[in-house]
C-alpha cells in the first residue's frame, strides 16, 4: 500500500507573511475563536502552551495561559 502525508509537499516558507507576533510564530495554530461582549477572542496554541487572545492593532495580545499542554 502507497500513502502519502497529507500537507507533505506544501511550502513550509514564511515569504511574504507578516507575523502578528513578532518574530514567533503560532506554531499549532488557531484552535477556534469566539464573540464576547461584541470583542472576538481566540483561543490559540504554540509548542508549549494553549492561550486566550486577542488582536489589537494589528498584533495578537496574549491575555493568559489556559493550559502548559498544546492542545
Amino acid at each position: 500500500m502507497v500513502g502519502k502525508i497529507i500537507g507533505y509537499d506544501e511550502s513550509r516558507s514564511n515569504k511574504g507573511t507578516k507575523s502578528l507576533m513578532g518574530n514567533q510564530f503560532v506554531y499549532e495554530g488557531l484552535q477556534t475563536s469566539f464573540v464576547y461582549n461584541n470583542q472576538i477572542y481566540y483561543i490559540l496554541c504554540d509548542d508549549s502552551s494553549t492561550y486566550l487572545a486577542k488582536i489589537k492593532d494589528q498584533k495578537i495580545i496574549n491575555l493568559g495561559t489556559i493550559s502548559k499542554i498544546p492542545l
